[in-house]
């Protein structure tokens, strides 16, 4: 099989210019993916912080237990929210159990943010602060 190879000047400008575009657009797109992401993830993060902080106020604490106050359109709010009393989830959306057992890893290791080891959810734990003592946990 005879193997095709520029033999003119005319062929080596007109290959080196192909290479030349080509890298030049790999790297472009590899730029915009990676500038992309970053700018997606931030929007995922400002979400939740916003998320987190509407759930917390809908929050109190009762003597020694966690209550939550449920007003007219507040089912957009609940849905995908946890709040915990320590280790205890105290109120709980529907979800499969390895996507409960990532908020609860993330909230006995105190952490303010994780994603699934599936890569599906993003997660964010605000702490419930009366008085200035820790009180318990929102995750959304």
């Amino acid at each position: 099989m005879r193997r095709l190879r520029p033999s003119t000047l005319r062929g080596h400008v007109v290959l080196g210019a192909i290479l030349v575009v080509a890298a030049g657009l790999t790297v472009l797109v590899v730029a915009f993916n990676l500038l992309l992401a970053s700018s997606l993830r931030g929007d995922v993060d400002s979400s939740l912080r916003s998320r987190a902080d509407a759930a917390l106020t809908t929050v109190a604490e009762r003597g020694r237990t966690l209550v939550t106050s449920e007003g007219p359109g507040d089912a957009a709010l609940d849905s995908g929210v946890w709040v915990f009393k320590g280790p205890t989830a105290i109120e709980h959306p529907r979800s499969s159990a390895s996507l409960q057992r990532s908020v609860a890893m993330l909230v006995a290791g105190g952490g303010a943010a994780a994603t699934t080891s599936d890569g599906g959810y993003r997660l964010r734990a605000v702490p419930i602060v009366r008085r200035g003592r820790r009180v318990g946990t929102v995750v959304v």
